[in-house]
């Protein structure tokens, strides 16, 4: 198994799919600059809650 950083691997995925809970370490976790930094044809799903994503960013 090969662990890599959060940054490295959200910019090489296809296919993002977060699953975690919501609290003051998790809110804004997918922010501007790492959702910029994913490919162009990332498909993110959040089935997370609301505030880990920077809906604005999107």
């Amino acid at each position: 198994m090969t662990f890599v950083e959060l940054d490295d691997l959200l910019a090489q995925s296809h296919v993002v799919s977060l699953h975690l809970l919501l609290d003051e370490q998790t809110r804004g976790l997918i922010s501007p600059q790492r959702i910029a930094a994913m490919r162009d044809s990332v498909i993110l799903v959040n089935t997370a809650r609301g505030g880990i994503v920077d809906e604005a960013a999107i």
